[in-house]
């Protein structure tokens, strides 16, 4: 089951970019004056780097079958 969420390798790696940006634009502006919905993507993000579990691609096959349960 959860093999179906692993990422490889390379897109793990490629997940540093948007992290840093992230991270690094929620420094600059503050972390108290940043709403609390910018941390979701970068914590989901972090997530996805250091385990391999991709908590997105999780959440769009769940809906997308929910989709395919309603028709």
């Amino acid at each position: 089951m959860i093999e179906k969420f692993k990422i490889s390798t390379e897109m793990r790696l490629w997940f540093i970019g948007p992290i840093l940006m992230l991270w690094i634009g929620i420094y600059l502006t503050g972390f108290d004056v940043v709403h609390w919905l910018i941390y979701v993507p970068a914590i989901f993000a972090l997530f996805a780097f250091l385990t391999g579990l991709c908590p997105g691609m999780f959440l769009i096959r769940n809906i997308l079958q929910f989709i395919e349960v309603k028709k």
